[in-house]
């Protein structure tokens, strides 16, 4: 658990002293599904967004949530956030509403999904 523990203790480091980072877009296309749960987005990144890396968890896609018909809600935009951070190499970011908005360490450890 120590490396754990360190590791949530940079990413806390980073997301309080990175600068934020000029807004670029971040979804190139997304389709969702609805279950019992609620609505999940299948985000399609753009190619800027997968290589944004930590500085990510600093950023304010919520205007770019809105601007494509979805409601960014605090947790939207955490998850968001953290697939751009640590996810950019996965095809299709899936976020979805029902999630809650949590610590930064409690993000990371859920993999982006809590």
């Amino acid at each position: 658990m120590r490396y754990t523990t360190f590791a949530a203790a940079a990413v806390a480091a980073a997301v309080t002293t990175a600068p934020l980072i000029a807004q670029a877009e971040v979804i190139d296309s997304y389709t969702t599904a609805d279950n019992t749960k609620g609505r999940v987005y299948h985000i399609h990144p753009t190619d800027q967004a997968r290589t944004t890396g930590s500085s990510a968890l600093t950023a304010n896609p919520g205007p770019e949530l809105e601007s494509k018909g979805i409601q960014p809600t605090a947790s939207l935009v955490q998850q968001l956030n953290c697939h751009m951070a640590f996810a950019g190499n996965k095809p299709v970011w899936n976020i979805e509403s029902w999630r809650p908005e949590v610590s930064v360490f409690s993000l990371i450890l859920h993999g982006c999904n809590p």
